[in-house]
């Protein structure tokens, strides 16, 4: 599955900035999710998941700042 390419947001300072970013992550969001429930995950046991990698304290989300830095 190639993931589509998340486009930027527009400005730093556009008001519709969080908004943007949604809408640039929920294609990419919806694939893994899909994938997640194909290999076998529950609806609910995925979203739950992907709530819990997306909390900023988790492993997943140190290592994501880390790469960022």
């Amino acid at each position: 599955m190639a993931m589509k390419r998340v486009l930027p947001p527009t400005t730093d300072k556009h008001p519709d900035r969080f908004l943007q970013c949604q809408e640039a992550m929920a294609g990419a969001f919806a694939d893994v999710a899909t994938a997640a429930v194909k290999a076998g995950g529950n609806p609910e046991e995925v979203a739950s998941a992907m709530v819990e990698l997306a909390d900023p304290r988790t492993p997943i989300a140190t290592l994501l700042e880390t790469a960022r830095l």
